[in-house]
């Protein structure tokens, strides 16, 4: 019985492995049916493309060609067999991906290229002994030093103070007639906004490092900012039925902007191509100088690094200017730290055509 039965067993065995053979064999030759005939079809399409000297563009015109063939030829009928559904499903997907990695690949080259040509330029690299330049030295104190370090934290103002002085920093970028013509910046709420928002996320992302008095100083620096823009929409007489809805799209605005800035830091190898795709979508609309947005992204990564060069006792005091170089804009003659001004809306209320400019000397008033 015991040798029946093993002989039943081998043989039935032999069985299955043939028939599993054989739909191996079936499988392998549907397979072959198929990318046989995709492959005519894409050698019938490519004829006229070849001899382009572009490879990519090459793809890319086959790509499209060989999904303008197959729909026609599925069409007339020309796929006559049994897989024919298979066969027009397999090369419609197989276009699609040809087509997605063509550009995609396109896209690629492109943000690579855009990236060195950024990286490249001296501009974008700041040292940290040139960033040191940049210091302002601590005045002289009463206090002995360790004393003072003692009572530093028991003092009211030991964060908060640094949080507002770097605001202060940060419109002082507004108030600089040369940097923002370098830029494009005009005198409208929404670009000067958003222009303020890119220098309150520099400092904001060095913030965040710097725990547990970061986090204090960064919710400060934020507490602050928001409320500069409060001050602006009343410097703009908006009226008290819109103003908490005209504040709350502002925040919203500002807060995907710092988020896609944010992201656009999380690709290392092309990171300054997806700041600029940025700073084009939420600064500018899309409206603006690709060589004036180039030299803003440039402007950004150089002030990036300055701030990631400073050392934290220098940071957490507001105690550093920013980074100018004379390639945009002239450089501080002095080191003094930026003082607590009248905000203003935006540093720039353009004169009537009438009005008068008033000469050194003059004691004629100017309202």
């Amino acid at each position: 019985m015991i040798l029946l039965f093993e002989m039943y067993k081998t043989s039935y065995l032999r069985e299955v492995s043939n028939v599993f053979c054989l739909y191996r064999n079936n499988v392998i030759n549907v397979n072959r049916l198929m990318s046989r005939t995709i492959e005519r079809q894409i050698d019938t399409s490519y004829r006229g493309v070849c001899s382009l000297n572009n490879d990519k563009l090459c793809k890319l015109l086959r790509s499209r060609e060989n999904l303008r063939r197959i729909s026609t030829n599925t069409d007339k009928g020309n796929l006559n067999c049994d897989y024919s559904h298979s066969v027009q499903g397999t090369q419609n997907s197989v276009v699609s991906k040809l087509q997605d990695s063509d550009l995609a690949s396109i896209e690629l080259e492109r943000a690579i290229q855009y990236t060195q040509d950024v990286l490249e330029d001296p501009i974008s690299y700041i040292t940290k002994d040139e960033s040191n330049k940049f210091l302002i030295p601590y005045p002289k104190s009463d206090m002995h030093p360790l004393l003072e370090q003692i009572t530093r934290p028991f003092r009211k103002s030991y964060v908060y103070e640094p949080a507002s002085i770097m605001v202060h920093l940060c419109v002082e970028r507004l108030e600089n007639d040369e940097l923002t013509s370098a830029f494009g910046i005009d005198s409208g709420f929404n670009m000067r906004a958003y222009f303020l928002t890119l220098h309150v996320w520099l400092l904001h992302r060095r913030a965040v490092k710097e725990l547990p008095e970061g986090a204090l100083l960064d919710r400060y620096l934020f507490s602050i900012y928001f409320n500069l823009f409060k001050e602006w929409l009343l410097i703009r007489k908006t009226p008290e039925y819109r103003f908490n809805v005209e504040f709350q799209n502002c925040q919203g605005y500002m807060m995907r902007f710092l988020v896609d800035l944010d992201k656009s830091t999380l690709d290392e190898d092309i990171h300054p191509y997806k700041i600029a795709e940025t700073l084009k979508k939420h600064m500018y609309e899309g409206d603006i100088d690709e060589d004036q947005l180039k030299l803003l992204v440039k402007y950004t990564i150089r002030q990036f690094v300055h701030i990631s060069n400073l050392d934290r006792e220098h940071f957490m005091d507001a105690m550093f200017l920013w980074a100018d170089t004379k390639e945009i804009c002239t450089p501080p003659r002095l080191l003094k730290r930026a003082m607590s001004q009248l905000i203003k809306y935006g540093g720039y209320k353009p004169l009537p055509a009438s009005a008068e400019k008033l000469e050194a000397g003059s004691k004629k008033i100017d309202k």
